[in-house]
């Protein structure tokens, strides 16, 4: 069976929330602009990126596949 990777995006009540290249969190909004919210210095571990419905928190879920026989995930939230 083949990994399924989740598309990193999410939709807050105002935002959807999306990776940009190398290193950036962006969000677009409904009038089709488009900011950053954040650099990602851990970019490449990062495999979901999630908003509160409010824009007032964003959870990031990281991880480590250094150990092919370990996995580890690590989940922080941030305003």
């Amino acid at each position: 069976m083949a990994d399924v990777l989740v598309p990193p995006v999410s939709a807050s009540n105002h935002r959807v929330y999306f990776r940009d290249g190398a290193k950036k969190i962006r969000y677009l909004t409904p009038d089709g602009s488009r900011e950053m919210r954040r650099p990602c210095p851990v970019w490449p571990k990062v495999r979901l990126v999630s908003a509160s419905p409010d824009d007032q928190r964003i959870a990031v879920v990281v991880e480590e596949a250094s150990n092919p026989s370990t996995i580890t995930l690590r989940l922080y939230v941030e305003d």
